[in-house]
């Protein structure tokens, strides 16, 4: 069993503009863990996201910014910590954010959507 990923492992996904995801594959299917960039919104697009069958706590290392869940809008700025609880709708707005991101279970596509304005 594989225990480590090295930064040079790590893989860089959904990536927009300035904004991107880095997934470091670890042998669980419990959790994930995930260090994403935000650099302006997302969803780009407008709307919301929601993941239906996963819990996210996000760490922010750095940056600032804004997210919007269960219809109260929170600030973020470095050290904070925030829950986002499966099937709530979310959007974020980052300013050079750099998030660490804790899924449980493992976050999968099938299970996140996006839902228009």
């Amino acid at each position: 069993m594989n225990l480590l990923t090295k930064a040079s492992q790590a893989i860089p996904t959904q990536s927009k503009n300035d904004s991107y995801v880095v997934e470091y594959n670890l042998p669980l299917d419990s959790m994930e863990l995930i260090v994403s960039h935000i650099n302006g919104s997302y969803p780009e697009e407008g709307g919301f996201d929601i993941d239906e069958t996963v819990d996210q706590i996000w760490y922010v290392e750095s940056g600032k910014g804004t997210v919007f869940i269960q219809e109260t809008e929170y600030t973020l700025e470095q050290g904070d910590m925030i829950l986002i609880p499966k099937n709530e709708k979310y959007w974020i707005k980052g300013d050079h954010l750099k998030l660490i991101v804790a899924s449980n279970p493992k976050w999968h596509a099938g299970q996140h959507k996006h839902l228009a304005n």
